[in-house]
């Protein structure tokens, strides 16, 4: 029982220097975009002010479904994204998919698009 205690422990005073982090960043880089490694090695940019961002320098994004986009989608299928943000989900997906598959995103917000269409 100690243990899971430490390492819960371990893990919040992790999560919160990480948040210190990148709210340092947020004042630094006000206007940076961001260069992240997304768990199967694909390339994803995004705004430093934004929480997902945050999310993604402490390795909390959204793990399950990172997880479940590299268990289920194989080469050739394809891939919706309805409310793709920056497109984390279609940038995971398109390097599984390879060229044989299909990419759907679809995000109505004008700034998120622009994102989503970079990466």
């Amino acid at each position: 029982m100690s243990n899971s205690r430490e390492t819960m422990f371990t893990k919040g005073r992790r999560w919160v220097l990480y948040h210190i982090y990148w709210r340092l960043l947020r004042r630094i880089y006000p206007n940076k975009i961001m260069q992240f490694r997304l768990p199967d090695g694909s390339v994803f940019r995004y705004p430093v002010e934004g929480v997902i961002a945050g999310a993604l320098i402490a390795g909390r994004f959204e793990p399950s479904e990172l997880r479940f986009m590299q268990a289920i989608v194989r080469p050739g299928d394809t891939v919706l994204d309805v409310g793709a943000n920056g497109g984390v989900f279609s940038v995971m997906g398109a390097r599984q998919i390879g060229p044989n598959g299909r990419i759907y995103a679809f995000e109505p917000g004008q700034r998120e698009l622009a994102l989503l269409r970079e990466n």
